[in-house]
């Protein structure tokens, strides 16, 4: 049994150099790359969390059109229970950089819920979305997402 832990060991240390690379890769926007390095981190380890997590927010950031996998790969990072705040953190981010304003403003505000003081970068897009009136209902019920904002805006309606 001693060769099956050394094995496992090995395995593991591999899945760190795979999470180091992607991390690197990820910092130059090497997306492609870095969901390839993620992807490679979680075949030798797969109870890591970062690279769960990590994955699923390359494999979108690599191919926007990948967001079902996507966002299958943060929910799978999700339910491994370690830091949920963070995977509902990134499903918001793939919905807000979708456009989808309400589902966005949905997986930011379990963000924040999730963690016991708030998560900081959840609570910072609710109140940039808050700002820019992004993701809430209007008078008629309807998302905004069409609405023209800004002071550019408000010129021409008048």
């Amino acid at each position: 049994s001693g060769g099956e832990e050394g094995a496992g060991a090995r395995d593991r240390d591999r899945g760190k150099v795979s999470l180091a690379q992607a991390r690197i890769l990820m910092k130059n926007k090497k997306y492609e790359r870095a969901r390839e390095a993620y992807r490679d981190a979680t075949l030798h380890d797969e109870h890591s969390f970062e690279a769960r997590l990590m994955l699923g927010w390359s494999r979108f950031l690599a191919d926007h059109a990948d967001h079902e996998q996507a966002f299958a790969d943060l929910e799978q990072a999700r339910g491994m229970g370690v830091n949920p705040g963070e995977a509902l953190y990134y499903m918001g981010r793939v919905r807000l950089l979708q456009k989808d304003f309400a589902g966005a403003r949905k997986w930011f505000e379990k963000a924040a819920a999730a963690s016991l003081n708030g998560h900081a970068n959840a609570t910072r897009e609710l109140r940039l979305m808050d700002q820019r009136g992004q993701g809430v209902a209007d008078e008629s019920g309807e998302d905004d997402q069409a609405k023209p904002r800004g002071f550019f805006s408000r010129l021409r309606r008048n």
